[in-house]
């Protein structure tokens, strides 16, 4: 029931307490602004999620390219996504 929710609307996910990555990732997939209701709500929460996987760090750095600086050691491809997006606020 919870995974439909989020899958129809990704914001639902403040709802939920302690979702797994899967629900994490459902939810940002569908509105990246549901991030922020992940752990807490401040906007950068990629912080706040302690030992990130690599595809919640890919979804956290594509929504906003400076959150590689809450991701400890990002792999290549997270640093390579980032900065293609800290670009585009140029």
């Amino acid at each position: 029931m919870q995974l439909l929710a989020v899958t129809q609307n990704g914001n639902a996910i403040r709802y939920i307490e302690n979702p797994s990555e899967a629900m994490q990732l459902v939810a940002v997939k569908q509105d990246r602004c549901a991030i922020q209701y992940i752990k807490t709500q401040d906007r950068c929460a990629i912080r706040y999620i302690k030992n990130p996987s690599e595809a919640v760090q890919l979804v956290a750095v594509k929504q906003n390219g400076l959150n590689i600086q809450y991701i400890e050691n990002p792999t290549e491809d997270v640093q390579l996504v980032a900065a293609k997006q800290w670009w585009k606020c140029w």
